[in-house]
């Protein structure tokens, strides 16, 4: 539009690496400030692009896929170019003057961006622009893809961020009140040519410069060298330091953000209360409760928090989200993670309060948790802890349980249900029960199964959880008719809660499946788990005559 001739510059030591195209502005003239340069590897970049342009290209100059970051008065990292290199062929930002103002670098994220889902064109090439963070560093770029016809790939490769002259500042993870401390200030002179760099450090409020704040130093080409600021830290609380860099030819500034603790040991003390009983419908519930503060605490250390639940069971929830945790180790230790992981999610999705990130956090978890079962399947059929021979049906019914329930949030491979529910038929001795496992680990949940009784309750109320299609209800018919008449003989036999509680659901479990329970079997066995439980004001609760799977005894066993 200005009618000027435009010069071809190349990226790096050739053309190989790209090219820019500069104008020579309004002046007419090259080399002055209000020169205009379009950074492109294509010609497709518009002016001054402050944002990461990806492009992939196989062609003449590219043979592997290339990312470009550009910004104004800021050199582009090439492949294998030196940054001197690289300054030598692009023009650099104009000198800043002692006075001017250069922008603060504060962005410095661990994960720059994710993109769950790009769609590409026929070709299967997409663009995206990425706001690029503050960090002067190699980002690693990572990319999955699947095509229509299923098939996979994938690819990492480096982004190189960089500039010739910039600063970076070396802080502790926290400072204590009273630390004094020289912070070192480091210096990056890659321009190939030496220039005079004016430091002044900002500390805020938070910290008390002990040195002058200001300082000046030299720097040959391509030399790195430290400066060092002495500060005090004052007060607690989280505070920014600054440190802006004026340099002859570049100039540069970073903020960093550090945290300041109270010199003392951190106390806590938690109070809970009811806003229950007395008081409502007659006027407001007063609850009063004391609160020692001792001399020698830390002035203005001190917080106060105050939390209102409608209910106890809000308070629990409240925490759910972070009962999410990565699965690990054997068979049971993966499911002790990954089945908490399946119920809450489970529970979130049916109550509506799933977030998008709680419930990919969860997705992601449960798939790792899936994966990992898979491998302690015992060939043959069933499971054990370490996937060795011979499997171990309690504890292929528990996982049998924990498919199940993981198919109502998560893909599970439904002949993975019918071959590990028809396994336990089989398993089955002619008179309907189950004989108790007599090797495997001894502890956990496992453990509770020790009787024939347990064991067949056990079994048959995991093979009705599995029974979700008429596929698997045809399979397991037959098995679960046997179960429940040999359950209906022995169901006396049960004598404590537990044992109770697990009868009861495989009875219901065979009631939903029409298998024909006695109506007054099941009444008898639910009144009986009534009878036992405890009561007291507002409170019902069963006793626990043994320690639990988790080794709970007395008022922790009896909440188990």
């Amino acid at each position: 539009p200005l009618g000027r001739r435009y010069r071809l510059e190349p990226l790096g030591t050739n053309l190989r690496w790209g090219f820019q195209l500069v104008s020579a502005g309004l002046d007419g003239r090259f080399d002055t400030e209000d020169d205009v340069i379009a950074p492109s590897l294509f010609g497709r970049a518009g002016p001054f692009v402050p944002r990461l342009r990806r492009e992939m290209a196989e062609g003449p100059f590219f043979g592997a896929p290339v990312l470009l970051m550009r910004t104004k008065g800021v050199p582009a990292a090439l492949p294998g170019a030196e940054p001197e290199a690289a300054e030598s062929k692009i023009l650099p930002s104009p000198p800043s003057a002692s006075g001017e103002e250069v922008r603060v670098r504060q962005f410095f994220p661990e994960t720059l961006f994710v993109e769950p889902q790009l769609i590409t064109d026929e070709q299967g090439r997409a663009s995206l622009e990425v706001p690029l963070a503050d960090s002067i560093t190699t980002w690693r770029l990572t990319a999955m893809a699947n095509s229509l016809q299923g098939r996979l790939g994938s690819t990492t490769f480096p982004l190189r961020v960089f500039q010739d002259f910039f600063v970076d500042l070396d802080l502790p993870l926290a400072f204590t009140q009273g630390d004094e401390v020289a912070v070192p200030v480091a210096l990056y002179n890659y321009l190939a040519k030496p220039q005079k760099v004016r430091l002044r450090l900002e500390a805020g409020q938070g910290f008390q410069v002990l040195d002058s704040p200001e300082q000046e130093v030299t720097l040959k080409p391509n030399e790195v060298a430290a400066a060092r600021f002495r500060l005090r830290a004052e007060r607690f609380g989280s505070h920014t330091i600054t440190v802006r860099a004026f340099g002859e030819a570049m100039s540069d500034a970073i903020q960093r953000k550090v945290e300041i603790l109270p010199d003392g040991k951190e106390t806590w003390s938690t109070f809970s209360d009811q806003l229950s009983g007395k008081g409502f419908g007659s006027g407001p519930v007063v609850r009063t409760t004391a609160l020692l503060i001792p001399q020698e605490a830390v002035d203005g250390a001190r917080t106060l928090w105050v939390k209102l639940h409608p209910g106890a069971f809000t308070q629990v929830l409240e925490g759910l989200e972070n009962l999410l945790r990565m699965p690990f180790g054997c068979f049971e230790q993966t499911s002790s993670v990954t089945y908490p992981n399946v119920l809450v999610l489970a529970y979130l999705k049916r109550t509506g309060q799933a977030q998008p990130e709680t419930e990919m956090k969860a997705r992601h978890f449960i798939t790792i948790g899936y994966q990992r079962l898979l491998t302690f399947e015992v060939q043959g059929g069933g499971f054990s802890w370490f996937g060795e021979a011979p499997a171990h049906k309690v504890l292929t019914a528990y996982g049998l349980l924990e498919f199940s329930d993981m198919s109502r949030v998560h893909d599970v491979d439904p002949n993975l249900l019918l071959r590990t529910a028809q396994w336990l038929a089989g398993q089955q001795r002619p008179d309907g029960s189950w004989e108790p496992d007599r090797g495997g680990v001894h502890e956990g949940a496992t453990t509770r199964q020790r009787d024939v009784l347990r064991t067949t309750a056990y079994i048959a109320w995991a093979l009705t959880e599995a029974a979700s299609t008429p596929r698997l209800q045809e399979a397991l018919l037959p098995s679960l008719r046997k179960a429940v008449g040999y359950l209906s003989e022995t169901a006396g036999e049960a004598d404590d809660p537990y044992a109770l509680a697990v009868l009861l659901n495989a009875l219901l479990g065979a009631q939903r499946m029409r298998v024909g329970v006695e109506a007054d079997l099941i009444e008898r066995t639910a009144r009986r788990l009534a009878g036992m439980a405890r009561e007291e004001t507002e409170v019902v609760y069963w006793e626990s005559r043994e320690p639990t799977p988790f080794f709970g005894r007395a008022e922790s066993g009896d909440l188990e």
